[in-house]
């Protein structure tokens, strides 16, 4: 809001379920506790699409790529400037990204073992200090719309990020 009220030109992307190889992340909790547990019990009632910092990064500079590449930077900012929602195709749980983050680790030979078997389970379950949404999936139409980026499906992502993992 500090940012819209600023008068500056600007482009907003709201995200959701970011995971990357860096930091602490949902996917690298995965990986490890893949190796350290028989059984993972993961949230089955709360919906997203992961979206990877990789795929915020391709889609951004392709972004940029157009801004700066524009011949009237001014009518192009008048164009696209906004607020856009940026995450990858598609919806799954935080079981079944989990499930495919096991099957798609354990093909790649990511693993140390034999995947873990994974067991959905309600929120309820498993609490957290801050509620959680029940659905974080955004409409990304706008931003397809507006820039004509290719969008990944969050599987297709999530290969991506796990082909680069060491």
């Amino acid at each position: 809001q500090a940012i819209i009220a600023s008068g500056c030109q600007y482009l907003i992307f709201r995200t959701s379920w970011v995971y990357s190889t860096f930091g602490k992340n949902f996917l690298l909790t995965m990986l490890r506790l893949a190796n350290e547990r028989d059984e993972l019990r993961v949230v089955n009632d709360q919906w997203g699409a992961p979206t990877s910092a990789n795929a915020i990064a391709d889609i951004s500079a392709a972004i940029v790529a157009q801004l700066n590449s524009a011949e009237d930077v001014a009518a192009w900012w008048k164009s696209h400037q906004g607020t856009y929602h940026l995450t990858t195709k598609g919806r799954t749980s935080w079981c079944g990204f989990t499930q495919e983050i096991m099957r798609q680790a354990s093909a790649a030979g990511r693993l140390q073992k034999a995947a873990p078997t994974v067991t959905g389970i309600p929120a309820t379950e498993y609490p957290t200090p801050a509620q959680r949404p029940v659905n974080s999936c955004l409409d990304t139409s706008l931003l397809s719309t507006t820039f004509h980026v290719q969008i990944p499906e969050w599987e297709a992502a999530l290969a991506v990020v796990l082909g680069k993992t060491a």
